[in-house]
């Protein structure tokens, strides 16, 4: 039976003028006293689950900050990534028009020159634009 603490200060004064002895008041107070230690004692256990709650919170909230930093600098790496092989390819194109030669031809290249030396794409790219500038400048 949950009572406030208005309610145990009623039933007090009410029980007092009623039996109208000290016995029924000091029964009375040592009952509010005991609804105090409970209301007390589950209030400390509130509290500790609380306390939990808010630490396991802080916790999770740790952890999705780090996975968040962690999704945004992948995206980040991807994003820089594909604009190094959008640069590399246009300076591949750039490279067929200097040349003369076909954009395809210097792509298949590229990609003979990936596979052979264990390149990336962007890196397969750049090898056949110097070879190609190379080639131009010893002419």
């Amino acid at each position: 039976m949950a009572q406030t603490i208005g309610d145990l200060e009623l039933n007090i004064l009410v029980k007092s003028v009623d039996k109208g002895g000290v016995r029924q008041i000091t029964a009375s107070v040592k009952d509010a006293t005991n609804v105090v230690k409970s209301l007390n004692q589950d209030l400390e256990t509130f509290a500790g689950k609380a306390g939990f709650v808010l630490s396991a919170l802080r916790e999770a909230l740790q952890i999705l900050g780090s996975t968040i930093r962690g999704v945004s600098t992948a995206i980040q790496g991807a994003a820089n990534a594909h604009q190094q092989l959008l640069s590399s390819q246009m300076q591949l194109d750039a490279a067929a028009k200097l040349t003369g030669q076909s954009l395809q031809f210097l792509q298949n290249t590229a990609e003979a020159a990936k596979e052979e030396f264990g390149l990336s794409a962007p890196q397969a790219n750049k090898f056949i634009v110097r070879s190609e500038s190379s080639r131009i400048e010893q002419s």
